[in-house]
């Protein structure tokens, strides 16, 4: 439980279009913070998160589901972070554990804004809704241009059904998430066409500024 003196953990974000090594990225600042910084912390990726959530996940990722339609497609995220704030985000970061987490909000106005086309005043009365207010306290953007985001899926051996749009659906996105990135401070732009380990040092070293 909190006291008055606790302190919450950090909420920190890692956002990109696919392709662009952000749970890499993740993966590499959990085990710094855990095993340098010596702070608790958790990972968690969004969709997913919780049983019920992971459940949605599977529905909107599966590449048999090629008909679901756009708002319903947007309405089982929002109904996927619903469950992950409030079951597993929210209480973490009041027992004063950081929680890393592999997308959120802006990922919805990005895909389902400005890659699907639909109103992105709605998507955020939804996000509001489904996180009850709660914010990152930072988010990495991990970009890479559309090319290079289609070339590193292609590599891979299986598509889920995101991943199967055409490259001017990953403009679109690359767009959006530019458009995102100068809404505030507390988000920062991190090139990930450089080598993986120079990548994390430059993360690393705001991450370490910060908590």
């Amino acid at each position: 439980m909190m006291t008055e003196n606790s302190k919450l953990g950090k909420f920190i974000v890692f956002e990109g279009p696919d392709g662009c090594g952000k749970t890499t990225q993740l993966k590499l600042i959990y085990q710094y913070i855990r095993e340098q910084l010596a702070q608790e912390v958790i990972m968690t990726k969004e969709p997913g998160g919780t049983e019920i959530s992971q459940k949605i996940r599977e529905i909107l990722l599966d590449p048999a589901n090629d008909d679901l339609e756009d708002l319903a497609e947007l309405l089982l995220y929002s109904a996927s972070r619903a469950q992950h704030v409030k079951q597993l985000i929210k209480p973490n970061l009041a027992e004063g554990i950081h929680v890393l987490c592999d997308r959120f909000v802006d990922s919805t106005i990005a895909y389902q804004g400005y890659g699907r086309g639909l109103d992105i005043d709605l998507i955020k009365q939804l996000n509001v809704m489904s996180t009850e207010g709660l914010e990152p306290d930072f988010s990495f953007y991990i970009m890479v241009t559309p090319e290079v985001a289609k070339k590193r899926i292609a590599a891979k051996r299986e598509f889920d059904r995101l991943e199967k749009n055409e490259v001017d659906f990953f403009q679109k996105l690359y767009e959006g998430y530019q458009q995102l990135l100068q809404a505030d401070d507390s988000k920062y732009f991190v090139d990930g066409e450089q080598p993986v380990d120079r990548v994390h040092e430059n993360i690393k070293t705001l991450i370490k500024k910060k908590i």
